[in-house]
């Protein structure tokens, strides 16, 4: 599972904990002045949900009575704005 420390050394290089990793690198989306964090992959990579957070927030507002409409990238649009590494 991927917790809060993980989240912070993805994005900023360095977790809560203060340990040093390297950030992930940010990418306009499609030429706007939108970025976003562009995913790293290896060769031979196996994929599966390791992060839980949108589906459990998805519950939580069905159980407050909200009507939602989550949208995500598709699997290929995904792999196509990551980059391989090694």
């Amino acid at each position: 599972s991927i917790d809060l420390d993980t989240l912070f050394r993805i994005g900023r290089g360095r977790a809560p904990t203060g340990e040093p990793a390297a950030a992930a690198e940010m990418t306009k989306w499609f030429n706007t002045n939108y970025h976003y964090m562009v995913p790293e992959f290896q060769q031979g990579q196996q994929f599966k949900l390791g992060w839980t957070q949108l589906l459990d927030e998805v519950d939580e507002a069905l159980a407050l009575g909200h009507r939602i409409k989550p949208v995500l990238l598709g699997p290929l649009t995904y792999l196509w704005l990551g980059k391989v590494k090694g």
